[in-house]
C-alpha cells in the first residue's frame, strides 16, 4: 500500500431525489453522493476545500471528506429557489 501510485480508481455515484413536500410529483433537485477509492490498495480519496455537511442548493462533503456531495438538475432546468435545507459542520479547535 506505501508504495502505490495511485493511476487507476474506481468511483461510485448514487443519485438522491429531493421532491416537494406540497408537489410530491414535483422534483426540486438531485442529490448526487460521489466516493473514489484507488482500484489497486482500496485506499480512498478524502475530498478537500468542500464544507462538511449537507446542503440541497450547494456542494459539501461527508464529515470524514471520503463522500463529495452535489446538487445537480437535468440539462436545462434551473434549482428551485425555495426550500433550502443546509447543515454545515466545522471541525474542532485543534483537529486536522
Amino acid at each position: 500500500m506505501g508504495d502505490c501510485q495511485h493511476l487507476d480508481f474506481n468511483a461510485s455515484v448514487g443519485v438522491g431525489r429531493i421532491m416537494s413536500d406540497v408537489d410530491p410529483e414535483k422534483l426540486l433537485r438531485l442529490s448526487v453522493e460521489v466516493r473514489v477509492e484507488c482500484q489497486h490498495c482500496g485506499v480512498s480519496l478524502e475530498f478537500q476545500g468542500l464544507p462538511m455537511g449537507i446542503d440541497t442548493h450547494g456542494p459539501t462533503m461527508s464529515p470524514d471528506g471520503l463522500e463529495a456531495r452535489l446538487v445537480a438538475m437535468p440539462k436545462g432546468k434551473g434549482l428551485l429557489a425555495e426550500g433550502r435545507i443546509a447543515a454545515i459542520f466545522r471541525q474542532p479547535e485543534g483537529r486536522s
